[in-house]
């Protein structure tokens, strides 16, 4: 079955965003814009965490549109819906706890809640859309 163009866009533009920001995270990129605008780097085990998820992410959201499968794509879209939902709930919680090492700059925070908030407004409307 043909998956509709609006899909594979939306596929497409979560893939790439997972895949750049995962690599960013990973290979310290962030932690490197940090330093050279003086804010403190991202706690490495979250870098490599976070980042590697979204690399599965990215990776598996390209693969659904080779093997062209919507039950594999509804499956996977209520998977990213709900893990982005968690980390933005999550972000918003530790952005109220105050401790003295703290996970990540407040402010990378807040970039990342603004593009996954967009990014799940998204996905839930392609999601009623097609299902």
């Amino acid at each position: 079955m043909e998956v509709p163009k609006f899909l594979k866009n939306v596929l497409i533009i979560n893939g790439a965003i997972s895949l750049i920001l995962g690599f960013s995270y990973i290979t310290g990129i962030i932690n490197i814009i940090l330093d050279l605008i003086s804010f403190p780097s991202f706690n490495p085990l979250y870098s490599y965490v976070f980042g590697g998820t979204l690399l599965v992410f990215g990776i598996f959201s390209l693969l659904l549109l080779k093997r062209k499968n919507l039950a594999n794509i509804k499956l996977f879209m209520e998977l990213i819906i709900g893990w982005k939902i968690v980390v933005v709930l999550t972000s918003f919680l530790a952005l109220q706890i105050t401790v003295p090492y703290f996970i990540a700059p407040i402010q990378f925070i807040w970039v990342n809640n603004i593009i996954f908030i967009f990014l799940i407004l998204i996905d839930l409307f392609v999601y009623r859309k097609y299902w």
